[in-house]
């Protein structure tokens, strides 16, 4: 068993937190490379091409996860996600609309339904050309938002547009080798960007660690991303295989919005090279000593 230990600084950026919080509430009210990618190529328009086939197996290249960081995932016989339960008592369904001819072919759509406390609340998303979600709007209040994906399929873009124009705001992931190193919030309420910085090396690990499971952790902290609530969305559409790929390595490490903090992750490794273990000394709820923080592997994917 392989284990890398690292330390995290805290911090919080409160307009950041406002405005991301925002994406969180309207999605959830509404609601790599071959080894998980390493192809820089400019970000592709939203909903090009004819709409692809919903395939997991695309994403995780080897074994399939069956938990991670508290997600429990279950599969049909198609290796299509079904359902994700979580640590804390969610149960998200998905059901899938395929188009039977190419007339209807725009159709495809995925219905993501998120129930907790006896309150379901439904999620409607567009699959686009590369078979990932590009787009999803909510039908109770007119809210809407989009993703957009790079050459290698990697999500590098992702916006909330409510319907009132309040809180809107995107952000976009830069990659550098297949990997996220920089994402650029633009905050259009204020008029305001924010730049995070994701690191692959550090003092301690002197070469990057190969993303072997092809694994992304949305905490409410990685990859700029500052709302758990929103984070917890987008960790059901990756793990569904609706978000894109992965990064080609594991993230060691960051740097706050504008500097405004530094610090490190934890993984630990089977010795096949998959993660089993991942840390965030800011997050305890997805770390070390916590279940949340366990990564189980199943079979290989078709």
């Amino acid at each position: 068993m392989i284990c890398l230990t690292f330390a995290r600084d805290e911090f919080q950026t409160n307009i950041m937190m406002k405005t991301i919080y925002r994406f969180a509430c309207v999605l959830a009210a509404a609601l790599c490379l071959t080894a998980c990618g390493d192809d820089d190529d400019v970000s592709s328009p939203v909903g090009q091409g004819q709409p692809g086939v919903v395939d997991p197996s695309g994403v995780f290249t080897g074994k399939m996860p069956d938990k991670v960081a508290g997600l429990s995932i279950a599969r049909d016989g198609d290796g299509l996600v079904t359902e994700i339960r979580t640590s804390d008592g969610k149960v998200v369904t998905f059901d899938y609309a395929r188009a039977v001819t190419r007339a209807a072919a725009d159709s495809n759509y995925v219905v993501m339904t998120i129930e907790a406390a006896g309150v379901r609340m439904p999620f409607k998303a567009t699959v686009g050309g590369l078979g990932f979600v590009t787009g999803w709007q909510c039908e109770l209040n007119g809210d809407w938002g989009e993703f957009g994906y790079n050459g290698a399929g990697q999500m590098d873009y992702l916006k909330f547009m409510p319907a009132n124009g309040d809180g809107a705001a995107s952000l976009t992931f830069d990659y550098e080798g297949g990997n996220i190193v920089k994402t650029v919030s633009e905050n259009y309420e204020y008029g305001r960007t924010f730049t995070f910085l994701t690191h692959y090396t550090s003092d301690a690990v002197a070469a990057p660690i190969a993303n072997k499971g092809c694994v992304m952790i949305f905490d409410g902290q990685t990859f700029g991303v500052e709302s758990r609530e929103y984070s917890e969305v987008l960790m059901y559409l990756y793990y569904a295989g609706l978000l894109g790929r992965g990064t080609a390595d594991l993230p060691v490490g960051y740097d706050g919005y504008d500097g405004g903090s530094h610090g490190e992750y934890h993984w630990e490794l089977d010795d096949e090279g998959y993660p089993v273990r991942f840390a965030n000394d800011d997050a305890p709820d997805a770390g070390a000593g916590s279940d949340d923080g366990v990564i189980d592997w199943g079979e290989a994917g078709a």
